[in-house]
């Protein structure tokens, strides 16, 4: 219900008909439970898929073409949009389909997923899992918090939404071979570092941090591939690092093994900052930070500038806006085609340029952040792991700030 998410200028200005949907979240959408000798998971997903049935059945009615749906969506709504190119239970349920800054190759077994249920119920006084009358009587800001200090959620193989892992599902040609646009954005990482860490890093305190987070050996390899530097604030080589890991390379694995199984792919980065730079928590947040592709997408700068907490006495260049109508045309245009515009995702890997200049053509670059990714994929392919996922969520705190920043070795 957020204004940013207002469909309406889209709408009208592309005619297009645009559907908004809500689905289960938290411990309701991604703990699975036992009941009656019968598993519930990805529950969340499995309400987007009732969300495209109803569409489909009705969109008519609206004006819509129940033969032409294409599903999009950022973040969390960019990977429930792989989650459906990736799920044959979706099949025939859209024929389109974008996902910005959302893939992602975690995902848990039944029976650890089932095991993180058994823990939370646990941790909010219930005798297990199976008992969920017990759950269901737990007050839900109780329920919802306990469910996010166990870490971060994750889709489940379960045989239905997720039948396999997401790269072993591509390898074996078990997913739904519609037209797909899949990007990011230049600096996803900024939004998660900058709120916690609101001082200049230098490079041993950003090192410390490293080694607090990944580990003494992981931190040395890491830092070859993203050097320090003294008398510099280090805080981007952080915030690159962060934007690699949980998003720039498995976004490109995903893409990689797409365009090697036949898959109709095109794939973008999202490059221009906004004139206007958006603040969170008192923080102002750098580049093309997570997201910040919605507000050119969707058309509303209004919204975003309202919801960044950006002062009114900043100026928007006109070249945004136009670059707004130019993007939300090309989201549309592929809507109505099944086309994007722009050269597929191939063997070259080329990447189109999103910025000021897209707005009368169209730049391209060839194998993004592979050098990166290549380097790091054995220390990141650990870090998917879930049984490194607790140093994942201590990004999201202020424990290896706290310790290296205020540390005597650095006071």
């Amino acid at each position: 219900m957020m204004p940013l998410y207002n469909g309406s200028h889209l709408a009208e200005q592309e005619g297009v008909v645009v559907v908004a949907i809500n689905y289960r979240l938290s411990a309701f959408s991604f703990s699975p439970v036992k009941l009656g000798g019968k598993v519930l998971a990805n529950n969340g997903f499995k309400d987007q898929r009732e969300a495209m049935r109803w569409v489909r059945q009705h969109i008519a009615a609206f004006g819509g073409d129940p033969g032409s749906i294409t599903i999009f969506g950022a973040s969390a709504g960019g990977f429930s949009t792989t989650t459906h190119v990736l799920s044959r239970g979706s099949s025939g349920l859209f024929q389109r389909a974008i996902s910005e800054s959302g893939d992602k190759l975690k995902t848990e077994t039944l029976r650890d997923a089932l095991n993180f249920t058994e823990n939370l119920a646990k941790l909010v006084g219930c005798a297990s899992a199976a008992d969920i009358t017990c759950l269901q009587q737990v007050d839900t800001a109780i329920l919802t918090s306990a469910y996010d200090s166990l870490g971060s959620w994750q889709a489940v193989i379960d045989g239905d939404v997720y039948e396999d892992a997401p790269l072993a599902l591509i390898k074996q040609g078990k997913f739904n071979h519609v037209p797909f646009i899949n990007g990011k954005t230049e600096n996803e990482g900024s939004v998660f570092l900058y709120p916690q860490l609101r001082s200049s890093a230098t490079a041993t305190e950003a090192r410390c941090m490293l080694e607090h987070t990944f580990g003494t050996e992981a931190a040395k390899k890491i830092i070859q591939a993203y050097p320090l530097a003294e008398g510099i604030d280090n805080r981007p080589v952080l915030a690159s690092i962060l934007g690699d890991w949980i998003q720039h390379c498995e976004n490109g694995m995903i893409a990689q093994e797409l365009a090697k199984a036949g898959a109709p792919l095109w794939v973008y980065s999202f490059k221009r900052g906004m004139s206007c730079s958006p603040h969170l928590a008192g923080s102002p947040l750098p580049g093309a930070l997570h997201t910040i592709g919605m507000a050119y997408i969707w058309n509303n700068i209004g919204a975003f500038l309202e919801l960044s907490n950006i002062s009114s006495g900043c100026q928007v260049a006109q070249e945004d806006y136009e670059l707004a109508a130019r993007v939300s045309a090309m989201w549309a245009g592929f809507a109505r085609s099944g086309d994007a515009g722009w050269s597929r995702f191939g063997p070259d890997e080329q990447v189109l340029k999103i910025d000021l200049s897209t707005v009368s053509k169209f730049d391209f670059e060839t194998g993004y952040r592979r050098s990166q990714c290549a380097m790091l994929d054995p220390i990141f392919h650990f870090l998917n792991t879930s049984k490194a996922r607790n140093r994942f969520s201590s990004w999201f705190s202020s424990k290896p700030i706290n310790a290296c920043m205020n540390s005597p070795i650095h006071t």
